[in-house]
């Protein structure tokens, strides 16, 4: 996950949190290796989706994980499975229950890197290449994404975050895409690359927002899972 969001909390020592069958299996084979990454603050949510994942898809992809083929900070996204592919944010860890405006702005950032319409051209270019790679591989990814990788994420690449703050990155999306002020409504379908002339505009929007996907957790369970410390074997 790049540009880790960071928070005063620390991991500190304490009993090894108990985690559950389905949770131990996404931390291991190709459900998501764990054992060499660093515990920061965002790592519990990586680790939650993983899990989800791997639940709904049977096989996932922990992208940033060298032993599955990914990397240790793979460009943009953190997940994929055959049928997903995923940034997981955690961010506005220290907002409580409503998320203030720099957060929101940092997630809005996020789903335009995600969707190729990032500040990093090159990065991006660089995670479809990345990402094309691993379907050649056989990998648990998208196999549109060996032919077709920009394109594929253009219109399809998700947004996880914590279950509380998704309906939030929502709503906000919703209120800047069909603003009653024309030039918001305008710059903003040009940043999430909707035209806001197409007579389907209202159903485009839907579409993208249904991209911004809730986690099982909400952000005061992952942080509580960040302060206990690591899962044994990380």
């Amino acid at each position: 996950m790049d540009a880790k969001d960071t928070s005063s909390e620390s991991a500190t020592a304490s009993p090894e949190p108990k985690l559950s069958s389905t949770g131990i299996a996404a931390m291991q084979g190709d459900g998501g290796d764990a054992s060499a990454e660093k515990w920061h603050t965002g790592r519990p949510a990586e680790l939650a989706a993983i899990e989800s994942l791997r639940a709904d898809e049977g096989r996932c992809m922990d992208l940033n994980s060298t032993r599955q083929g990914g990397s240790p900070n793979f460009p943009i996204y953190d997940v994929a499975g055959p049928g997903t592919v995923a940034s997981v944010k955690h961010l506005g860890q220290d907002d409580g229950g409503q998320l203030l405006e720099g957060a929101l702005a940092q997630y809005r950032s996020a789903f335009r890197e995600a969707i190729g319409n990032g500040t990093d051209p090159t990065k991006f270019e660089k995670a479809a290449e990345e990402l094309s790679r691993l379907s050649e591989e056989g990998k648990p990814v998208p196999i549109e994404l060996r032919d077709k990788p920009l394109e594929y994420l253009r219109g399809h690449a998700q947004l996880w975050v914590p279950a509380d703050h998704a309906y939030q990155v929502k709503d906000d999306l919703s209120r800047r895409l069909l603003s009653d002020d024309p030039v918001t409504r305008e710059v903003t379908a040009s940043q999430y690359n909707l035209n806001h002339n197409s007579e389907n505009y209202s159903q485009n929007v839907a579409d993208l927002l249904n991209r911004v996907k809730p986690l099982p957790k909400t952000s005061s369970e992952l942080k509580d899972e960040f302060s206990r410390g690591a899962p044994r074997g990380l």
